[in-house]
């Protein structure tokens, strides 16, 4: 078997507590796994559900099912490499870099979709897809070009150049992937939220808690660049990537729940302030409103159209035969709150007929486009 390895090629020595720490990592990664391969077989099962087998054909369930393969061949292959079951070569440094250059492309293009269902020109979501995997690949290309010769020890510049560059592009990694949350958070702020779909705000402050973990897992894989042993850290790729992929599923669920939500829902904490100010405002304004002389003894009522109580005026006492009659009544005012299909909400916050990530793009855009219309006729 030709290796393409240096004449002066020494195999890094993997001592016991190298070996207890990948199985750490290894064990992370495989329960973590577990929960995201269930997580990805019911969204899959959803939209076959909801729209048939001809949904599952997109670029968002062939990317998900995609990156966990990776992540699982990636940590298979690592783990019986540090094992000494899988001997170094230039196949197996060929085969494992390609995973990971793989596990990043398909990590950021989803991230990048679920950016995408907020730009309503598709000419910019395409140039934002377009842009990232050309950045990626670009820093992939030179990746190659540098971990695998080090790898091989063909020579100790390559090792210095590549000691230096491996972390500088991962920092980089870390720098889109926070770009692209930011962007994230931005959008969902201004073409939403800023519109009065408040409901998105609990999308906002899921988004703010849950970009520390995710980047943790960017910082987790450069802190371990510095043990010992430069190959064990490898195996904390895949459990950091199923990790964000994970992360990303969640997200997935989330926008699908929140689009569902009744579009007049209130943020309860929001609406709380806002409607005891209003109250307070108004109980001010009508102690200190002169009142009319024709309302001084009259009392709405349940007889009484809704128009008459908007518009006091046409209820002036009436007179015959010279005697004034006064009017006395009382209203009973019963506020139900209703979905679109026009079934009564149990609460604010119950969510109704939760859609899938497919049914949610839709939703998300419909919801952009009415709030834009909406300003343009006023």
């Amino acid at each position: 078997m030709i290796t393409l390895l240096s004449e002066h090629y020494v195999a890094e020595p993997v001592s016991g507590a190298d070996l207890q720490l990948a199985s750490l990592a290894w064990g992370f990664t495989i329960g973590f796994g577990f929960l995201t391969t269930w997580t990805a077989i019911k969204q899959t099962a959803d939209i076959q559900r909801r729209h048939g087998y001809s949904k599952l054909n997109t670029p968002y369930i062939w990317m998900v099912w995609l990156e966990i393969l990776v992540c699982l061949t990636f940590s298979i292959i690592c783990w019986l490499h540090l094992n000494e079951i899988i001997p170094p070569s230039f196949a197996f440094f060929f085969v494992i870099l390609t995973t990971w250059a793989l596990q990043v492309q398909f990590l950021l293009q989803i991230i990048i979709n679920r950016v995408s269902i907020l730009l309503v020109d598709r000419q910019k979501a395409m140039r934002l897809r377009i842009g990232v995997a050309v950045l990626i690949t670009a820093i992939n290309i030179s990746v190659y070009c540098i971990w695998v010769p080090a790898r091989l020890q063909v020579s100790a510049e390559y090792g210095r150049i590549n000691n230096i560059w491996d972390r500088c592009e991962k920092v980089i990694y870390l720098l889109v992937d926070a770009a692209l949350n930011w962007y994230f958070i931005r959008t969902v702020q201004h073409k939403l939220v800023d519109q009065g779909l408040v409901k998105y705000n609990r999308l906002v402050r899921f988004n703010m808690w849950i970009i520390g973990l995710s980047l943790s897992m960017d910082v987790l894989i450069i802190s371990m660049m510095s043990l010992k042993n430069s190959f064990v850290y490898m195996q904390f790729h895949p459990f950091a990537y199923i990790v964000k992929l994970n992360i990303e599923m969640s997200m997935a669920d989330l926008i699908a729940k929140v689009s569902r939500i009744n579009p007049n829902w209130q943020d309860p904490g929001l609406s709380r302030t806002q409607d005891s100010s209003n109250i307070t405002k108004c109980y001010h304004d009508s102690q200190s409103r002169p009142k009319p002389s024709y309302l001084e003894s009259y009392s709405p009522s349940s007889d009484v159209p809704m128009d008459d109580m908007l518009h006091p005026r046409d209820l002036t006492p009436s007179r015959a035969g010279g005697l004034e009659i006064h009017m006395s009544s009382e209203v009973r005012i019963d506020v139900e709150r209703r979905d679109s299909s026009g079934t009564k909400e149990g609460s604010e916050l119950e969510l109704v007929n939760a859609a899938g990530p497919m049914e949610a793009d839709e939703i998300v855009k419909e919801e952009i486009e009415g709030r834009r219309r909406a300003r343009k006729d006023t």
